[in-house]
């Protein structure tokens, strides 16, 4: 298990996932990935006990056009927890499970918020694009433009098996389906 505690702001430029540098003219995450999965500064996380907590990321732009599992922190997190982060400004954009902050969870997610605008076609959410069985969204705020065709929402696109306690959304959903302005679609 692992933890990663952040107290400073982030403020790193990642190209085509190389690391260019703090020093670079245009600080800033840079993510392009067309045709990937679980795209994010942390791709994947399966960290039972552990997560990533305290990390802020300024005006990242993270464009995965037929992506799935796209987030700015985390594309897909299976296990563990994100804690205290947040997104300032930027943009998202993949195919499926996309979120301002974690493309699909299985997992926690707690007192976290997204500022951003995020684009996708299903599954689409300002905080959360998708959350699975058993996953935990808490104490959350999500202030996005969110996108999509079907399954929208203003803080996550579509939740199954989930429980969504102290959380909040402003700003704008957009859709064909199942648009919400908190949660797109709410299952089981």
């Amino acid at each position: 298990a692992f933890v990663l505690h952040v107290r400073a702001e982030l403020r790193a430029q990642v190209n085509d996932a190389r690391d260019v540098g703090a020093d670079d003219a245009a600080p800033r995450l840079v993510r392009v990935c067309p045709d990937r999965d679980r795209v994010g500064l942390f791709g994947h996380i399966r960290a039972f006990g552990g997560g990533v907590r305290d990390l802020c990321l300024i005006d990242p732009n993270v464009e995965a056009e037929t992506g799935i599992s796209v987030g700015a922190l985390v594309g897909h997190l299976g296990t563990g927890t994100v804690s205290g982060c947040r997104v300032e400004g930027g943009h998202v954009r993949g195919e499926m499970a996309v979120g301002g902050l974690v493309g699909w969870s299985f997992a926690t997610i707690e007192t976290s918020t997204a500022q951003a605008e995020v684009r996708g076609r299903y599954s689409v959410g300002g905080v959360v694009g998708l959350c699975g069985w058993d996953a935990q969204v808490r104490d959350c705020a999500a202030n996005a433009n969110v996108t999509g065709t079907g399954r929208v929402g203003g803080l996550a696109g579509g939740c199954t098996a989930t429980i969504l306690q102290w959380s909040s959304a402003k700003g704008f959903a957009s859709g064909s389906s199942n648009i919400g302005g908190l949660v797109g679609c709410s299952e089981g």
